[in-house]
């Protein structure tokens, strides 16, 4: 997880320096979060050459920063594994500046089929994730089903990675097909079925706290064409509830 101010617009594919090379924003300050101190020992090897990214070990469920003292915070393939995803989502919405974004995209069980109740009766499901973006005081930007991009990525790049895969040691080689969701996979097959999906939310943290004053600001993120139609009725119906 990650911690940022949030980046300019900017043209499909990205700014670009000579040489191929991507372009970097010296301007900005990157803060990388993991609960584990080997993961973040392994990360910090990836040092900026601008000095601008740091690292340290933190719990998602406390994060170690000030009440509206972030800019952005970016969640990615992580958020299963949170005990509490709501009190996660609460700490987001804590720590964001006023204005401030939260990205997140994830995999969740779609239902309880029999994969679920034999190896994950825990885990979380995609209602349940989506129940909690929405129980929030986070303003609900756009959200995307990426399962049909996931599932024609694993099948356009399979040979490559397989390829990489093989040159592993065999002692991981199991974990890392499924972790990919290669072709072929359990995991390939459950995103195939319908049984699990891939779901990417950007909120953002309102200006306003009253109900009337949410409104007044979901009226106008709706008239700047920021958001849908279906998102706007929805934000609209679950504030109208709290006046």
């Amino acid at each position: 997880m990650s911690a940022a101010r949030p980046p300019r617009r900017i043209a499909r594919g990205g700014p670009r320096l000579t040489g191929g090379r991507p372009a970097v924003h010296p301007q900005f300050r990157f803060v990388g979060l993991d609960l584990s101190p080997a993961n973040i020992q392994c990360a910090s090897f990836a040092q900026s050459p601008r000095g601008n990214c740091t690292w340290m070990v933190g719990s998602a469920l406390d994060l170690p920063f000030a009440d509206n003292s972030v800019d952005a915070i970016i969640n990615c393939e992580s958020s299963h594994c949170y005990p509490d995803f709501a009190r996660f989502v609460a700490e987001a919405e804590r720590v964001l500046k006023p204005g401030g974004y939260f990205a997140i995209a994830d995999l969740r069980w779609v239902d309880k089929c029999w994969s679920y109740r034999t190896f994950n009766p825990e885990a979380p499901l995609l209602h349940q994730m989506k129940a909690a973006l929405n129980a929030s005081g986070l303003h609900t930007v756009a959200e995307w089903d990426i399962t049909p991009n996931v599932i024609e990525s694993r099948e356009l790049c399979t040979a490559l990675e397989a390829k990489k895969l093989r040159e592993q040691t065999p002692r991981t080689r199991f974990f890392n097909m499924n972790h990919r969701a290669l072709v072929g996979t359990h995991c390939f097959r459950l995103l195939k079925g319908g049984h699990m999906a891939y779901h990417n939310a950007l909120m953002c943290k309102p200006h306003v706290k009253t109900p009337r004053e949410r409104l007044t600001a979901l009226a106008e993120l709706h008239a700047a064409g920021l958001i849908s139609q279906s998102v706007y009725e929805r934000e609209q119906a679950s504030i109208v509830c709290l006046i």
